[in-house]
């Protein structure tokens, strides 16, 4: 499975990549405090979060984003549910410094991404490869 998904195949403007950021959600106006959650795939637009508080279409939710030693908070819209546990997120509002902590995310999970893919194109099959595979698998996740 690509760990990226093209504008075109969805209703997002920008690429968005998989990923396993941890998180946190605040349901708006606050009735509860922070649930742990976990960051699905990521783009500059939005987000798919994974988290035990059950989420509705509509809903405003503030998302604690912790990945790398930084975090950042965002404003957000639930847009879609895939699950119970997984809703897909719109950000509303982001401060300057978020919107530059998530840029650098974004840019740095594209040059993973385009590694990868340059490894599978030139038929590299890093899902068969037992060490490459699994330590890039588990270094992505690691990192992001």
């Amino acid at each position: 499975m690509p760990k990226h998904i093209e504008a075109e195949n969805n209703r997002r403007s920008t690429r968005r990549f998989m990923c396993s950021c941890d998180a946190k959600v605040i349901r708006l106006p606050s009735e509860c405090s922070a649930v742990p959650a976990k960051i699905l795939d990521l783009s500059l637009g939005g987000c798919c979060v994974y988290s035990s508080l059950s989420l509705s279409c509509g809903e405003r939710i503030e998302l604690q984003v912790q990945v790398k030693g930084a975090s950042f908070r965002v404003l957000g819209d639930v847009k879609a549910i895939r699950s119970q546990s997984e809703g897909c997120v719109e950000f509303l509002r982001l401060s300057s410094i978020a919107k530059e902590a998530l840029a650098d995310l974004i840019v740095e999970m594209a040059r993973w991404q385009a590694a990868m893919d340059q490894l599978e194109d030139a038929g590299y099959d890093m899902a068969q490869n037992r060490f490459t595979g699994d330590w890039t698998k588990k270094r992505f996740q690691r990192e992001f």
